[in-house]
């Protein structure tokens, strides 16, 4: 499998991950000591990245959720904008591979 299509499919795993955080953080703004998760990612050799750490600090305020509604509109708008790069990453390669094939037949 070529790199950058790997590293655009892993990109994307990541991304549809860090989205299931995300819900997971707004699903539960009104529950009682709910603590908001955070994805971390890392680098993969030879690309791509991964999930390598989903952390949940603790709430020290039992009566309310700690989650941050505005970090978590800018995280569902910074994952649209990678799965789309990704994907534009995918169509190009994809593009490319056709024009190959065209020159070789």
């Amino acid at each position: 499998m070529d790199v950058s299509f790997s590293s655009a499919v892993s990109g994307m795993q990541t991304v549809i991950k860090r989205q299931e955080v995300a819900a997971n953080n707004i699903a539960n703004v009104n529950t009682p000591g709910f603590a908001e998760s955070d994805a971390r990612q890392s680098e993969m050799t030879p690309g791509g990245v991964r999930i390598s750490n989903i952390s949940r600090p603790p709430n020290a305020d039992r009566t309310t959720s700690n989650t941050d509604l505005a970090k978590q509109a800018v995280d569902l708008l910074k994952n649209k904008n990678e799965m789309k790069a990704n994907a534009a990453v995918i169509k190009t390669q994809d593009t490319m591979l056709g024009a190959l094939l065209d020159i070789i037949a």
